[in-house]
Formats: C-alpha cells, sequence, structure tokens
C-alpha cells in the first residue's frame, strides 16, 4: 500500500498568541491524546504533532480525484515565539510546506483598547519575525494567517487586519500564496476551514515542494 504522503508545517506567532492550544485542538479534532487547554505551557523549544487528514473529510475536494485517496499527514511544528528564538524560525524554512501565522486578535490592557495600535503591533512584528527572513528559496510557501482569540468579547475587525496585513504582502514577491482566517483555538472556531485551504495549497503546490512519502 502507497504511503500517506507527509508534509511539513510551521506554526509561528509571538508567545501567549495561542499556538499550542492550536495545535492541541488539531490533535483533538483528530481524536488523538491531546492536553487540557487550561494547563498548557509557554513554548521554551518546539512541539511536534502528526495530525491525519482524510479526503473525504475536506469541505472542498478535487472531483477528478476519489477523495478516499487523499488521505494525508501533516507533520505540525509549533515553534516558540520567544522573541530571543524567533531567530530560528528561518531555519525550518527550506523544509517546510507551509506557514501558519497565529496571531492574538483580542484587544487586551497592554493596548488599552486601542485597535490601530494593536494592528500597527502585529504588522511590525509579522514583518521584522517573519517576512524579513524569507529568502528567493522560500516563496512560494503558502502562509496562513490565522486571526485567533475569536471567543473574546473585544477583538479586532478581521476586515481591518485583512487590510493591514495585505498591504505589507502586496509589497512582496507575487508568488506568496496568502490568507487570513477567524479561528477560536480554544472553541475550534474556524479551524475546519483552515486546514481545508491549507490541504487545497499543499496540493496545488505539490510539484514545487512534493511532499514525504
Amino acid at each position: 500500500m502507497k504511503e500517506k504522503p507527509e508534509y511539513s508545517i510551521l506554526i509561528l506567532g509571538i508567545e501567549n498568541s495561542g499556538k499550542t492550544t492550536f495545535l492541541e485542538q488539531l490533535k483533538k479534532k483528530s481524536g488523538l491524546n491531546h492536553k487540557n487547554f487550561n494547563k498548557i505551557l509557554p513554548t521554551m523549544g518546539q512541539n511536534v504533532a502528526n495530525i491525519p487528514i482524510h479526503g473525504d473529510n475536506l469541505l472542498e475536494c478535487s472531483t477528478a480525484l476519489d477523495n478516499r485517496s487523499n488521505d494525508l499527514v501533516l507533520r505540525v511544528w509549533d515553534l516558540s515565539g520567544q522573541k530571543r528564538l524567533r531567530k530560528l524560525w528561518s531555519r525550518y524554512f527550506d523544509k517546510c510546506h507551509a506557514i501558519i501565522y497565529i496571531l492574538d486578535s483580542s484587544l487586551d490592557d497592554d493596548t488599552d483598547g486601542n485597535m490601530g495600535k494593536k494592528i500597527e503591533e502585529l504588522v511590525a512584528v509579522f514583518k521584522t519575525d517573519l517576512l524579513a527572513m524569507l529568502n528567493t528559496n522560500n516563496k512560494n510557501i503558502p502562509i496562513l494567517i490565522l486571526a485567533n482569540k475569536q471567543d473574546k468579547s473585544d477583538i479586532i475587525d478581521i476586515v481591518d487586519l485583512k487590510l493591514a496585513f495585505n498591504n505589507e504582502l502586496q509589497r512582496m514577491d507575487d508568488d506568496f500564496d496568502s490568507r487570513i482566517l477567524p479561528i477560536s483555538a480554544i472553541t475550534g472556531e474556524g479551524i475546519d476551514a483552515c486546514i481545508n485551504w491549507l490541504v487545497l495549497r499543499l496540493r496545488r503546490n505539490s510539484v514545487i515542494r512534493p511532499p514525504v512519502y
């Protein structure tokens, strides 16, 4: 029997954005053992998990293929978002097939509820710690930006986030395939749509960045 194709996915973002909770939610949805969301600690190095994806469970699938033959595995790497460790992200770029960048879309005390200030801070970190480290060899990596913590009562409007981040992405090379989606890693809201988008891009990109068998 042919082995399922395996794609490596990086989960990036600053500390406390919800990266590990997102990974644990993926494990939960896949029926794997997962941590209690209330007991998750900051990631000091990395967390890795293999997430099985079944083609017949995707929201959208190519009608030209038998869905059951489209099963695959996502090898997901949750990397630390601590400032001193973000410089290590680029070491993983050459081997990865896609990047999930998670940001905290809630308005907290640090910004005094100032949405404009929070957006500026989020975009600045995204530019410095991710976009600035991508080179010509990495520009065909799909980037999925997830606006996390949509379960909070006071959040940044997703339209405003899309405008700010798309402005930065459009300044980069046209090779970037990106999307911004709202999610809640705690409740699972939006997770299925995000995995669906990701898998479709991985398949379309498989000639340029083939999976591992």
